[in-house]
C-alpha cells in the first residue's frame, strides 16, 4: 500500500507542533508551519492551522492573532 503524499500517522503533526513550541515558547503560525514541514516534509498547511485552532482548548493557547503557545502543562506526555 502506497503512502499518500502529505499524509502522516495520527498524532505526528501534533507532536511536531508541541516539540517546536516547547523550544520556542510562542510562535507565529507561519513559523510553526515552516518548522513542521522541515521536520515532516511538505504537507497541507491548512491541516497545521486547523490543528492549532481545533486543539487550542486542550494543548494550545492563542495569545494574539496568529500567535500560539503551549498551555501550561501542554504536551506533557
Amino acid at each position: 500500500m502506497k503512502k499518500r503524499r502529505g499524509r502522516h500517522p495520527p498524532g505526528t503533526v501534533r507532536d511536531a507542533i508541541v516539540a517546536f513550541l516547547r523550544k520556542h515558547r510562542e510562535a507565529r503560525v507561519a513559523d510553526i508551519v515552516r518548522a513542521v514541514e522541515k521536520q515532516l516534509g511538505e504537507g497541507p498547511q491548512s491541516s497545521i492551522r486547523s490543528y492549532l485552532n481545533l486543539d487550542k482548548s486542550s494543548l494550545f493557547e492563542k495569545i494574539r492573532h496568529g500567535t500560539y503557545r503551549l498551555k501550561r502543562g501542554g504536551g506533557d506526555g
